[in-house]
């Protein structure tokens, strides 16, 4: 397939994926600390999308990309290195949320970890900064 062609279906994946994980990060934040004032049925909704869309694009983003590092040689720069390894810990960022969402559609009351609710923002700074490596691939 053309260079071209797999950096678009890339980009695709990447917006599914990373917008996916901000849902369900500012879904958990919101979700509080009171279960009666929870909502069952949209959490379910959500982890359904989390499960049929944002993970199937976060494994697009992965095939996809590497690829795309293999057939422009990057695979050894100092910025697809850095890369790789802020595309790795927004993976396990993903695997937490998507992991808290599962317990929580399996039991509304129970209690979200603290640290989740910044879960947001790191997803916005990883994604700028490895957008910055891409863009101007500094080193």
């Amino acid at each position: 397939m053309d260079y071209l062609w797999l950096r678009f279906l890339h980009i695709i994946a990447v917006i599914l994926w990373t917008g996916g994980m901000l849902v369900v990060a500012v879904t958990l934040r919101s979700a509080g600390p009171d279960s009666a004032q929870r909502n069952p049925a949209f959490f379910a909704a959500i982890h359904r999308w989390d499960q049929r869309v944002t993970t199937p694009a976060m494994f697009a983003v992965w095939a996809l990309g590497l690829t795309l590092a293999f057939m422009g040689g990057w695979y050894s720069s100092g910025w697809f290195i850095a890369k790789f390894i802020l595309v790795f810990v927004l993976s396990g960022i993903h695997g937490t949320l998507s992991g808290n969402l599962r317990r929580l559609v399996a039991d509304p009351g129970r209690t979200l970890p603290g640290p989740l609710r910044h879960a947001a923002p790191a997803i916005i700074v990883l994604e700028a900064v490895i957008v910055l490596l891409v863009g101007l691939k500094p080193f």
